[in-house]
């Protein structure tokens, strides 16, 4: 099978199932949930990050500026956490959709994908950003990602042609 190739990610929003249960896993400042929000006209949508950002209060703040822009929204919910203790909340096969865009750190990635594979129904997708090599994070996203596929857990289907890709693949 050959993997397909989009533009930028605002194309790959656009093949995400719509009217589905999807989660954001790195939400930071909440400008691509926006564009994930409208792009999915999501059933629910989760956008869960820690905001831990120094100075102290800071995170907080970042919290609640994005928690107001979705206050009309009651399909979202906004969750200030770390990604792998609220997947623990969750059941099996919850989610139809995925997209991680968090620490980019190996050790990271692999616990979030290891832990959230279960939680995407069969054929739901796992998506995610920064599917490159990086000085700061160096194959912190691609390895994981690459580890899922050769045990079998994930197929990739598309990439996006940006400096820092995203990509999209299918739980098997």
């Amino acid at each position: 099978m050959q993997i397909n190739s989009l533009l930028n990610r605002i194309e790959l929003y656009k093949i995400f199932p719509k009217n589905a249960v999807g989660a954001e896993l790195g939400v930071q400042y909440g400008h691509n949930a926006q564009f994930l929000y409208k792009l999915t006209e999501p059933k629910k949508l989760y956008l869960v990050d820690p905001w831990e950002l120094p100075p102290e209060g800071t995170g907080k703040l970042i919290f609640n500026c994005v928690k107001a822009s979705f206050q009309h929204c009651p399909e979202v919910e906004v969750i200030r956490a770390y990604d792998w203790d609220w997947i623990e909340t969750i059941p099996d096969e919850h989610l139809d959709w995925v997209y991680l865009d968090s620490s980019h750190l190996y050790h990271n990635t692999k616990r979030e994908v290891t832990a959230i594979l279960p939680k995407i129904k069969r054929g739901g997708i796992l998506a995610g950003h920064d599917f490159c090599t990086n000085p700061w994070w160096k194959t912190g996203v691609m390895r994981p990602i690459l580890d899922a596929v050769q045990a079998g857990q994930i197929r990739i289907t598309t990439l996006t042609e940006e400096a820092f890709p995203s990509y999209y693949t299918e739980v098997l």
